[in-house]
């Protein structure tokens, strides 16, 4: 397990108490595999011939894996209002789920249920996904963590990108955009100037 071996050589040099990161790592054998490592609120799609495949699961409590396995070990939920997409130009605030990791301090109280860092609070559980393929197969990756998924529905398609930086340039147009706003309550659609 790749991550595991960087968790603990990240764990024997810095305290990592009040940080974490999310991660993605990506092995394959070029003629026939791949294979996708990842921890936090990360997404990985896989394309095959420009047809998404595969997609990873998010460590968010949205994920009834996670939300399961963090219950069992004693964390709780509180709701919070966080931005939601509703499609590619409408977004709205939903009360969602935030991971309180330690029923004895909200000190660790974050959106993701797993991530690297934060002393191992959120767990030693890994995201895996394997893919296969064939040789002669066109086949492209995209990963990304919520600061491009946020704001990137996931009803788009992505596998026209050529390379990060255009996929980050996308993600910051689309931040800065007018977005209609969608009222939580009222069900009224305003327009948003960023």
């Amino acid at each position: 397990e790749p991550l595991e071996v960087l968790e603990e050589c990240l764990y024997a040099e810095v305290d990592t108490h009040s940080s974490g990161a999310c991660i993605t790592l990506i092995r394959t054998n070029i003629d026939s595999n791949v294979e996708i490592f990842y921890l936090g609120d990360v997404v990985a799609y896989v394309y095959v011939n420009n047809v998404r495949v595969a997609e990873t699961i998010p460590h968010l409590p949205t994920n009834p894996d996670e939300r399961a396995r963090k219950l069992s070990q004693g964390a709780t939920f509180e709701k919070e209002y966080m931005m939601y997409q509703l499609s590619k130009d409408e977004m709205t605030m939903k009360k969602l789920d935030r991971c309180n990791h330690s029923a004895y301090s909200s000190d660790h109280c974050l959106q993701m249920t797993r991530c690297l860092g934060h002393n191992k609070i959120t767990g030693d559980n890994y995201g895996y996904l394997t893919v296969s393929f064939n040789k002669t197969d066109n086949v492209k990756i995209i990963s990304a963590s919520d600061g491009v998924f946020d704001v990137v529905h996931s009803s788009e398609e992505l596998y026209d990108f050529y390379d990060a930086f255009e996929l980050v340039n996308y993600a910051a147009q689309k931040w800065c955009s007018d977005w209609k706003y969608v009222h939580p309550e009222k069900h009224m659609c305003v327009k948003c100037n960023n």
